[in-house]
């Protein structure tokens, strides 16, 4: 695999690797800047020269937002448990976390009626169309799920909103 790895980097005009600069919060995602020295490691193998600036969460996303540094660590959770959420900010041209400059005419026109369409047809046929053309071009390399676990007494009933929000004012000792 790593020889195929080197052959993909050569193949694209870098037979001898190049220098990046791979940005990540440090207190941020469980685990984040670890996952992101795994990175450098693994990018190393293969030739390409990672310089990781990790940093505490206030700085880096204030900096990702001023586009600063080459490729960085960004998490996305989707409180709203619909995809038109992730298009609109990460997607979408000049989206305001599209730092990756992804662009596509097609997904845009799809986001749009994924915004007013109300034939739940037309709308799930929208949404189907953009995320085949964004697996199609991998803006985004996913390098971790992160999945936070609720815990609590058999007699006490937090609930869990789907975007890990636990609703206190509905809770319940049995």
């Amino acid at each position: 695999m790593l020889m195929l790895q080197k052959k993909l980097l050569s193949d694209a005009g870098y037979p001898n690797g190049f220098d990046v600069e791979l940005r990540c919060p440090n207190d941020r995602y469980v685990n984040d800047e670890a996952i992101c020295t795994a990175v450098v490691g693994m990018l190393g193998k293969i030739g390409v020269n990672v310089n990781l600036f990790a940093q505490t969460k206030s700085k880096h996303f204030k900096e990702l937002k001023d586009n600063q540094g080459d490729f960085y660590m960004l998490g996305w959770g989707v409180p709203t448990l619909d995809s038109h959420y992730v298009f609109h900010y990460l997607y979408e041209t000049d989206a305001s976390w599209n730092k990756v400059n992804f662009s596509d005419p097609d997904v845009d026109a799809a986001i749009r009626v994924m915004e007013g369409e109300v034939d739940l047809d037309k709308r799930n046929a929208a949404i189907a169309k953009a995320w085949k053309i964004v697996r199609d071009n991998i803006a985004y390399l996913p390098l971790h799920h992160q999945v936070i676990s609720w815990a609590s007494k058999s007699n006490v009933n937090v609930p869990i909103r789907p975007n890990n929000e636990p609703l206190f004012r509905f809770s319940s000792v049995n």
